[in-house]
């Protein structure tokens, strides 16, 4: 009896202790997603785009081109803001808006309105879920 309290008692160490040293995939901020570079985000993001409102190569090349400078934006604007988080957030913010005016003039009128509704659509999920914005407005 000894021997099998004691083998369960040695699995459930051995158990905890793999518990404890499982790497961590999540960061805070990336909501379970790594990116490797800022390239990888951009193409995720833009194929996102393509795939959703339909792009043609045109669009899609100038599509990544603002996307990939936005990024670069944010990433810049979360190092230079460091701790602040409303500060980070307001040029966050800021620097979505330009993409969007951006983003406006490469999309024809049904393209930029079918984007519109995929991103309420995204907002109204996100609010019932409690999640954050991560492809719109990072």
């Amino acid at each position: 009896m000894k021997k099998v309290i004691f083998f369960l008692a040695l699995i459930v160490s051995v158990g905890t202790l793999f518990a404890q040293t499982k790497p961590k995939t999540q960061t805070q901020g990336q909501n379970n997603k790594k990116y490797t570079s800022l390239d990888s985000k951009v193409d995720k993001i833009t194929g996102k785009l393509k795939t959703e409102l339909i792009l043609d190569d045109d669009q899609t090349t100038q599509v990544r081109a603002i996307t990939l400078n936005r990024v670069k934006q944010v990433s810049d604007a979360k190092t230079s803001f460091g701790e602040d988080k409303k500060g980070f957030n307001q040029a966050r913010k800021t620097i979505f808006e330009g993409w969007e005016t951006e983003l406006q003039g490469i999309l024809t009128d049904v393209q930029y309105t079918s984007y519109l509704a995929t991103k309420d659509l995204q907002k109204k999920d996100n609010i019932a879920n409690n999640d954050i914005e991560e492809m719109i407005t990072q």
